[in-house]
């Protein structure tokens, strides 16, 4: 070098580690004395390139690091940990999950496949009331509507026992279902052992108080197990469980395959429920109420009702042209005989279709025959609170 004085340029990316320059107002620099393989004096520093720089750099024992070299010693750290700490490394715990099916209402959307984590028991109870959850207002003549049935076995019960129950309001129902509520309806049992599996449905346990729309592929499911009779309003969702007196219920897989009819747990749930029936002495229409008011007694199917108004028809000629029928909107029955109402139903339980309706003359009687809106079972003639 020229003199002690010459600095040396390192590359700004570079980063001298091992050599740092001290000056003390007391110690002078050094002179450098050239050595062998210094650069001759007729080559500037300013004219090497910079791989020549820093060749000429190393050679002399300063250390430069590179941000890829950093990275390079990084993970050959990460790897020797690695290997050094491989053979005392415990294993990670294996994560047991089950399968269930999801099926949506709409039948334009298809069916999912959908899986959880195994728990200490039945888990999709409290793992899908998230997805019930609403903050709708509920109608209040669909509160009655829906309730009814329930409402009507409980004020049995509770009659025979003294007691008295009285309607839930609309917005008391929705306080409670606010975060969601699962109904885990069984469509098919454990076996009378207690242990083995059974098939459960998942549904919104207020679908119909919010005036979800009908589930016909879930109705169609429970029918195909054996089940009849059932409204299924909302999705749905399908899983199977398993029970021992050693470890209690888990979920288990149920698989897509299995929505069918003819699987096997289906078949075996549809002859274990024909069985019951048989031994109550139930029919296939005992989920159809009916009644006998004295004045006038109704009948119906999943279709239509039938009014029979007894000893109505009026005496004399042109009996027929004397009697009016009208139905309103759909929610009401209104027959009058010469111009006076001798039987007004309103409201109806639910809506039926006007121009479908018909009545017809059996010897003294008036027969109303009334179609429903939607297929259903009615659990009142009319909706609770109303008039006749």
């Amino acid at each position: 070098w020229r003199s002690a004085q010459a600095s040396v340029a390192v590359p700004r990316h570079c980063r001298t580690v091992a050599h740092s320059l001290h000056r003390d107002p007391h110690h002078p620099p050094l002179a450098m004395a050239p050595a062998d393989d210094a650069v001759p004096p007729a080559v500037a520093e300013e004219e090497m390139d910079e791989a020549s720089r820093i060749s000429y750099l190393r050679q002399r024992g300063v250390e430069i690091e590179f941000p890829e070299d950093r990275v390079a010693a990084s993970k050959a750290k990460a790897e020797a940990k690695d290997v050094a700490s491989a053979g005392s490394a415990a294993p990670v715990a294996k994560v047991e999950t089950f399968s269930f099916t999801y099926v949506p209402a709409d039948v334009n959307e298809p069916v999912k496949v959908l899986t959880a984590e195994v728990g200490t028991c039945d888990v999709l109870k409290d793992l899908l009331a998230p997805t019930f959850a609403s903050d709708e207002n509920m109608d209040a003549d669909t509160v009655s509507r829906e309730t009814a049935g329930r409402l009507k076995n409980m004020m049995i019960s509770a009659n025979a026992g003294g007691g008295h129950i009285k309607a839930p309001s609309a917005e008391e129902v929705q306080r409670q279902a606010a975060g969601g509520v699962t109904e885990a309806y069984p469509l098919s049992r454990y076996p009378s052992s207690g242990e083995g599996q059974c098939v459960r449905m998942y549904i919104d346990e207020v679908g119909a108080l919010r005036g979800r729309p009908r589930n016909k592929r879930a109705e169609d499911l429970a029918t195909g197990a054996g089940l009849t009779g059932l409204s299924i309003h909302g999705d749905a969702y399908i899983g199977r469980c398993r029970r021992s007196h050693a470890a209690g219920e888990r979920n288990m897989d149920f698989g897509r395959e299995e929505l069918s009819a003819s699987s096997a747990w289906a078949q075996e749930a549809r002859a274990e429920h024909t069985r019951q029936a048989v031994e109550e002495g139930h029919g296939s229409d005992e989920h159809l109420a009916k009644g006998d008011e004295g004045a006038f007694a109704w009948t119906q199917t999943d279709v239509d009702l039938e009014v029979r108004l007894r000893s109505a028809v009026p005496e004399g000629s042109n009996a027929k042209k004397r009697i009016g029928v009208s139905y309103g909107k759909g929610d009401k029955v209104i027959v009058k005989v010469d111009g006076n109402t001798v039987l007004e139903l309103a409201p109806l339980f639910a809506k039926v279709v006007p121009d479908d309706c018909s009545w017809s003359i059996d010897k003294d009687d008036i027969v109303l025959t009334l179609t429903k809106a939607e297929e259903r079972a009615w659990t009142e003639l009319l909706l609770p609170g109303g008039a006749k």
